[in-house]
């Protein structure tokens, strides 16, 4: 049997049996029968470098939190630093800094009486001795007048995390 026939059993085969494949099409199976070996080559290689681009893509993403980071702001219209344990500053000094600046507090308070909160975020239990602030707001118009006040997304130098509730 030739090859040319071979590859029209399988053709066939495939055609007689595509609902139970569903996303071959004989079509497709007749072009890649006709192809060359380098063309079917430089296929397989396109392929194979789609597929690490895909994944080099995701593993960064993973590392810097681009989905939560997204879904964050556009989804909840929160914000998180997402920074390790080494990078936050010691409680200590996170307390020293927002008893400095309690007037600063006070103001941003008043932006939305009752409803704007800023707090000492002890980490005890996921990083000992470490905190960080976390700034609640009640709509995203609130949190852009505090990040204007503040000049960026940290209190003083301090990382913080925005809650709109």
């Amino acid at each position: 049997m030739s090859v040319s026939m071979r590859r029209m059993k399988v053709v066939v085969g495939i055609y007689q049996h595509k609902d139970l494949l569903g996303i071959i099409l004989p079509e497709d199976c007749i072009l890649i029968s006709k192809m060359t070996n380098s063309k079917k080559v430089l296929l397989i290689v396109i392929f194979a470098v789609l597929m690490l681009l895909a994944g080099f893509v995701l593993v960064v993403a993973a590392q810097q939190h681009w989905l939560q980071r997204v879904v964050d702001d556009v989804l909840y219209d929160n914000y998180n630093h997402y920074l390790p344990c080494e990078k936050l500053p010691d409680l200590a000094y996170v307390q020293e800094v927002l008893s400095e600046h309690g007037e600063v507090i006070e103001q941003l308070e008043q932006l939305s009486p009752g409803s704007v909160v800023i707090e000492l975020a002890d980490l005890a239990d996921t990083c000992p001795g470490k905190a960080d602030i976390i700034i609640y707001y009640p709509s995203h118009q609130i949190r852009l007048e505090i990040e204007r006040f503040l000049g960026g997304k940290t209190f003083f130098g301090i990382p913080c995390r925005w809650r709109n509730w």
